[in-house]
This record gives C-alpha cells, structure tokens and sequence, in this order.
C-alpha cells in the first residue's frame, strides 16, 4: 500500500508550488521530504522564489515613490553618506530570511500553519499566503453531484440512500483500483 501512495504521489513531488508550500509549511519545513537533496532543492526554489517576490516588491515601491531631489547645499555635508539609503541586493535578503526561518523549530502538527504566519514577523509570511492557500474550486463537488445525477436515474429511482453514497463512493474512486 506504502508503494502504491508513493508512486502516485511522486510526481507531485518536483512540482514547484507543491515543494514551497511543504517548506513554507511550519510543520514540515525539511521534514516532508524524503532525501536530502530534495531539502537541498526545496531550500534553493524557496530563496528563488523569495528572491523573485522581494525584487517585484522592490520594484513596486521604486515605482510609486518620487525620486529624491539632491540639492547642492547638502553634497557638501561631512556625514552625508549616512543618508543614502543601504542597497542590498534581493537575494542576500531572502538567503537570510530563509536560513532563519528554516533554523527555527518546526511546530507541532496539530498546530495551524496559517495562525504560525500570522503572529510571525518575517517577509516570508506574504509567499506563505501565496502557497498555503486552499486552491477556490468547486469542480470536484460539482463532479460527484454530475456522477450522482448519472446514477440515480428516472429508471433507478428507487436506490436507497446507502446503495447510492456506495455507488458514488466506487465511481469517484474507481480510478486508484487495479484491474
């Protein structure tokens, strides 16, 4: 059974939102893989993907914001090199961000991660919004309610209520049975 679970859930496992959101997940973090070279990748995507959030960010603020007007009274200023703001890179941010997040303790599992992010001070918390999130579909309901239309038919009227949940229940799982 072991087997048959990890060999439908391995392709999942090199997706990029699938592995961020294990990562991003405190109760897992490097926990919820299986080698340490997919710790290793996860880690690595993670600081990509912080890298790339933080430069849009950056770029949004730069935009919105005015350009400082330097005036010519002020070049002459002994102290001012104090003033000019400090230019660190995107990526030095997110590489440290990143190992102090994955530093810390993973929490308890029964714990909420979302609850974690919320009382948490660390930019990591907007990408952990991003891929903690439950996916909004209703699609999978709408497929059982089209498959319980399909078998409880004018001509199979008279199916009690427990035959039909069977019936569905057979139908919507058919697919993880062998021939």
């Amino acid at each position: 059974m072991k087997g048959s679970v990890d060999k439908r859930l391995s392709p999942y496992e090199s997706r990029t939102p699938v592995v961020l959101a294990t990562i991003l997940d405190p109760r897992f973090k490097k926990k919820g893989f299986k080698t340490s070279d997919d710790e290793k990748r996860a880690g690595q995507w993670l600081e990509k993907a912080y890298a790339s959030h933080l430069t849009k960010e950056r770029l949004a603020v730069e935009e919105t914001q005015p350009t400082p007007s330097t005036s010519s009274g002020t070049s002459n200023d002994l102290l001012g090199f104090l003033d000019v703001p400090d230019v660190s890179t995107p990526l030095s941010n997110s590489l440290v961000d990143v190992r102090q997040y994955l530093e810390k303790p993973v929490i308890d599992r029964k714990e909420c991660p979302i609850t974690y992010w919320k009382y948490t001070n660390n930019k990591l918390k907007e990408l952990a919004m991003l891929y903690l999130c439950i996916p909004a579909s209703s699609v999978p309901s709408e497929r059982i309610f089209s498959k319980a239309g399909q078998i409880l038919t004018e001509r199979r009227n008279r199916l009690k209520e427990k035959r039909l949940n069977e019936l569905l229940f057979i139908k919507q799982n058919s697919c993880y049975f062998n021939d």
